[in-house]
């Protein structure tokens, strides 16, 4: 039996691949993680996908920022909701939102439910409200609902495919555009972007 090695950039598109030609999954060079940091990804793999999770760095965000006793909810703030620039108390000390929106930016990895939210959340580091951090805290206990959220990939052909999309002038707040895209391997996403 042939063992296929291949080095990209990009380690969801070897995931990805890997999975859809249904190839033999061995990891090398464990020590390198170990040299340079823990893992934050558990992957697991069944006989019809394979899935990536990030519930052990989800829970230690939760508890870094006090909110593992917090009350889940079963939905992330919803799209059309319009966060604005000056809507609530400038926080005094933004510190600590610059941290919730940085450990929420590295979910986003294995959590596309949440990019949308968190890349809005991103517009307003220089200088968050109460409104944005409570939209912040909202995420959080959405995480804390759904920590077992992921990735899967499944077999599949190696059907390349992506989407894009944009709203001109659409943030009422400074006429600038968003645009968006999303890349399938088969029915499995390998990379996504929004970006005003």
């Amino acid at each position: 039996m042939w063992k296929t090695w291949i080095q990209t950039p990009y380690p969801l598109l070897q995931v990805a691949i890997a999975v859809s030609c249904q190839w033999d999954l061995k990891q090398l060079d464990v020590s390198n993680a170990f040299l340079h940091g823990y893992l934050k990804e558990e992957i697991t793999k069944t006989s019809h996908d394979l899935t990536l999770t990030q519930s052990k760095y989800a829970s230690d965000v939760l508890h870094r920022f006090n909110m593992e006793n917090s009350k889940p909810t079963k939905t992330p703030p919803c799209p059309s909701t319009r966060l604005v620039p000056h809507d609530g108390v400038t926080l005094f000390d933004p510190t600590q939102y610059r941290s919730m929106v940085g450990a929420l930016q590295y979910l986003t990895f294995t959590r596309p439910d949440i990019a949308f939210i968190v890349h809005q959340l991103c517009q307003f580091m220089s200088h968050p409200t109460t409104t944005h951090l409570e939209a912040t805290k909202h995420v959080l206990r959405y995480i804390k609902g759904t920590l077992n959220f992921g990735i899967s990939f499944t077999p599949s052909p190696l059907t390349l495919t992506a989407f894009s999309d944009s709203n001109w002038a659409g943030d009422p707040t400074d006429g600038h555009s968003t645009t968006g895209l999303v890349v399938f391997l088969g029915p499995n996403s390998i990379s996504w972007s929004a970006k005003k």
